[in-house]
């Protein structure tokens, strides 16, 4: 009688320490006491990145989640349309792949290409083919300032390039065009082998006038095609420098018949060709948010998207996280997904746990702690693009990973577990450099509890 009557006291000690009336705000709390001895009790933080509908979800409202960023941004609604964000407002984005709205943070990046809604400009090199300031269509931000870029009557190849100072090999290179076609059903993008700089990476697109997809890639480069509202239509391709020279890349129209080439030269036809939204090169390998560009060129400001500590105060550390989300094509360097902060067990506020890509090829997914001022990392698991469930828990001594509810691993060692309260870094890293590229769904936070990768396994596969 005893027994029970102190697991009865625990019970009601556990709810009442937890307070359930200050995290009935979708924080949901869970515990029992086995005995006075052995304490089980946790809290379960569950943030719907789709629940919003577009906006920031009511659950980090009430934790107090900040975002900072120094400018406005342009966003994808559900309509395949452009809204503009205010400064510090974050990015629910439409995910055209899932069909839902996800969070899809921003990434610090220069642009390379002044003008790039204006093809009229002599900036950009208009060959068999003209820009028509007097003839423009309602571009996809809602505005009337989508240029027509026409064919011209003769018999040649008909492409709007750009020239490129490539200062060293290896350099990253990822053009990104939204158009909308009239007439033509082919389009491609072109890296030139202009000067040696590219190796002649050319990907065609077949379907623009109805439903878009990748017609040739003999390179096998980076591609990405989405279709937006109204006929427009996002293309993007990437590719690495190989000389320090003179580049040139071009979207290059193609004849509908026979078989669509950017080499062959037919007569064009004046009523035909595209009206543009944006050209645009950047250092990355995944598309960006559209950037118009004016005589400048523009950095983008990143998302640092965080919630505070204080708002897990008494809810205790962070040591397991679930999480879906979406990957876009990757290289480069590391790609964080989150990370929290806090004193572990030495008492070092410099400590951090995380999710993260370690990007080495096709990219590998690292659960890993900082302790100490030095990297600890779990197993690691080569991804793709995609959609993903990730999972990572920190407990002492062991740091487990499970990923897509079949790849899996544990390392174990002299590591910390966390203690104290965390901030939350949503998107990012804790220094705020690095950003996710794609789309957040869903993140669960257990406090107060470590899962070995078979409990995470047993939970990914539901």
């Amino acid at each position: 009688m005893g027994g029970r009557l102190r697991r009865i006291v625990g019970w009601l000690r556990h709810r009442t320490r937890l307070g359930w009336a200050t995290v009935g705000h979708s924080t949901r709390c869970y515990g029992y006491y086995v005995d006075p001895e052995r304490i089980d009790a946790y809290t379960k933080t569950e943030i719907d990145f789709r629940s919003g509908n577009g906006s920031q979800p009511a659950i980090l409202t009430t934790l107090g989640a900040v975002c900072v960023r120094a400018q406005n941004r342009y966003r994808w609604n559900d309509l395949g349309k452009l809204d503009t964000l205010a400064a510090n407002v974050p990015c629910y984005e439409w995910n055209p792949y899932e069909g839902e709205w996800n969070y899809a943070p921003s990434f610090a990046i220069g642009t390379r290409w002044t003008r790039s809604a204006d093809v009229s400009n002599a900036s950009w090199t208009k060959t068999g083919c003209t820009a028509n300031p007097g003839n423009t269509t309602t571009a996809p931000d809602q505005a009337l300032t989508a240029m027509f870029v026409a064919e011209a009557a003769t018999t040649a190849l008909h492409e709007v390039s750009r020239t490129q100072v490539v200062s060293v090999s290896g350099q990253v290179f990822y053009m990104h065009f939204i158009v909308k076609m009239v007439g033509r059903d082919f389009v491609a993008l072109d890296f030139k082998n202009t000067n040696g700089v590219f190796a002649g990476n050319t990907v065609v697109f077949g379907g623009m006038l109805t439903t878009p997809y990748v017609f040739s890639n003999p390179s096998g480069i980076t591609v990405e095609v989405i279709k937006r509202g109204d006929g427009w239509v996002e293309l993007g391709v990437a590719t690495f420098s190989l000389a320090a020279a003179t580049a040139t890349c071009a979207l290059v129209f193609c004849d509908d018949n026979g078989v669509p080439s950017t080499t062959t030269a037919y007569l064009g036809d004046i009523t035909k060709g595209c009206y543009w939204f944006q050209g645009q090169n950047y250092a990355t390998v995944h598309m960006l948010p559209p950037v118009v560009t004016a005589a400048s060129n523009i950095t983008i400001a990143a998302d640092d998207y965080r919630v505070p500590l204080s708002a897990f105060a008494g809810f205790g550390p962070m040591e397991t996280f679930f999480a879906e989300a979406r990957t876009r094509q990757f290289l480069s360097s590391s790609i964080r997904m989150l990370a929290s902060t806090g004193v572990l067990a030495d008492n070092n506020t410099a400590n951090r746990s995380a999710l993260y890509i370690n990007l080495t090829g096709t990219g590998v997914f690292t659960a890993g702690m900082t302790s100490g001022g030095g990297s600890t990392n779990s197993f690691s698991v080569p991804i793709g693009s995609g959609m993903q469930k990730i999972a990572g828990s920190y407990k002492l001594n062991q740091v487990s990973i499970a990923v897509n509810g079949n790849k899996l691993g544990r390392v174990m060692g002299a590591y910390l577990r966390p203690v104290g309260v965390d901030t939350l870094y949503i998107g990012q890293s804790s220094s705020k450099a690095q950003q996710w590229p794609g789309w957040m769904r869903k993140l669960t936070i257990y406090h107060r509890k470590s899962f070995d990768y078979f409990q995470m396994l047993r939970k990914q596969n539901g």
